[in-house]
């Protein structure tokens, strides 16, 4: 009897730690989304502030940024942790994009840049976002 109760019990303290992580993951999604979510919003509003394009056929900073963040946000490729870290990049981008003084804008968006080709290349389905850096890049004056 001693055995069999035993047993009984490491079944049950299996059965709840396995039903504790289940939460605890599910949670933990949670969390995930919602500082996505909470990035995303704050760079929505960086972007927002930039200068629309002083060329309406032709896309600026703003419009550019705003497709990016997008691509970034949909592609099925990325997973949570590289949306986050590419979207962090895209809000350095952001920034740089408010900087007046024009040596810290291409100091600060080259290594945006940088950092989002690292970020992106090799992974599947990133061609999209891999074509705009160059589109961006050339409005902050480099390459």
């Amino acid at each position: 009897k001693k055995c069999c109760c035993f047993l009984i019990l490491q079944i049950s303290k299996v059965k709840t730690m396995t039903e504790s992580r289940i939460n605890i993951n599910a949670n933990d999604n949670q969390g995930v989304q919602n500082l996505l979510g909470t990035i995303s919003g704050n760079i929505q509003n960086t972007i927002e502030h930039l200068p629309d394009s002083p060329q309406v056929d032709k896309p600026g900073i703003k419009e550019l940024l705003a497709q990016l963040k997008q691509e970034i946000e949909i592609n099925p490729n990325l997973n949570h942790k590289q949306k986050e870290k590419a979207l962090k990049q895209l809000g350095k981008l952001a920034e740089a994009g408010r900087k007046s003084n024009p040596t810290e804008r291409q100091e600060e968006a080259d290594d945006a840049i940088v950092m989002l080709k690292g970020l992106l290349s090799g992974l599947p389905s990133t061609l999209k976002l891999l074509e705009l850096l160059p589109e961006v890049a050339k409005l902050f004056g480099l390459g």
